[in-house]
């Protein structure tokens, strides 16, 4: 019989997990790193270890660290009510946060080709 999930695998706690070394929440994240019939030893994203059953955990997407990435600033950047403003004439650029204009001064090995 082929398993459910493999190694490497992203999934997600689909019921509280509780024994008496790990507490873990519905809804956490975490890869599988070892496979023995229907049951998965899952690394948590937090440092928790865990043993489940392929009933208590459904495959999500893996994530791309570049999206993350872009999704956090936007969300922080929505939270402070910040933006970039780039003057293309004059190839300056400012992040905007609320009424404050901060210039932003890029390294000096960027050049435009």
């Amino acid at each position: 019989m082929e398993s459910k999930f493999k190694v490497g695998d992203r999934v997600r706690l689909l019921e509280d997990y509780d024994n008496e070394y790990v507490c873990a929440d519905k809804g956490d994240c975490g890869t599988v790193v070892k496979v023995d019939r229907n049951f998965y030893t899952v690394n948590l994203d937090s440092p928790e270890q865990i043993y489940v059953h392929c009933s208590d955990i459904e495959r999500i997407e893996p994530i791309d660290p570049k999206t993350a990435f872009l999704s956090e600033l936007k969300d922080l950047m929505d939270k402070y009510n910040a933006h970039f403003e780039v003057n293309f004439s004059t190839q300056a650029t400012y992040l905007i946060v609320g009424e404050e204009r901060y210039p932003y001064l890029a390294p000096k090995w960027i050049e435009k080709e």
